[in-house]
């Protein structure tokens, strides 16, 4: 049995769910971190350090939008998984504006808004497209 490209937070594995993952044949851990605490809590053994999945992708080229500044782009995301962890959402809200809005004004650079999860629970567009619209 294997636990493929896992990303568990470390102090979730000590006790119960270290038990519990020593049934796993192999676990390939996706960063160093959940890697580092599987090894701690003596899962070594079964534990394998891999990419995550999404980077052995194949590459698909695309035309890149008419307003591409090549070389000279900032990609920023914002997601509701991020904000859900907020205290203060609006203060990230607003501070991505002001980011924006310093980044327009005072460089040569353009702005890539850029979703990495796009899910029917939860879509990182949803928070962009306001960003979006504005500017």
């Amino acid at each position: 049995m294997m636990l493929w490209g896992a990303s568990i937070e470390p102090n979730e594995i000590p006790g119960e769910l270290a038990e519990h993952l020593k049934v796993y044949d192999l676990i390939t851990a996706r960063e160093s971190y959940t890697y580092d605490a599987l090894v701690k809590n003596g899962l070594e053994n079964s534990t394998r350090l891999v990419a995550d999945p999404a980077f052995l992708l194949t590459s698909e080229y695309l035309d890149l939008p008419e307003n591409w500044k090549e070389g000279h782009m900032i990609g920023i995301n914002l997601s509701p998984l991020i904000l859900s962890y907020a205290k203060k959402r609006n203060t990230i809200i607003e501070s991505i504006h002001i980011l924006v809005e310093y980044i327009l004004n005072n460089t040569n650079m353009g702005i890539a808004l850029i979703p990495h999860v796009r899910h029917s629970t939860t879509d990182d567009v949803s928070v962009l497209l306001p960003i979006f619209e504005k500017y």
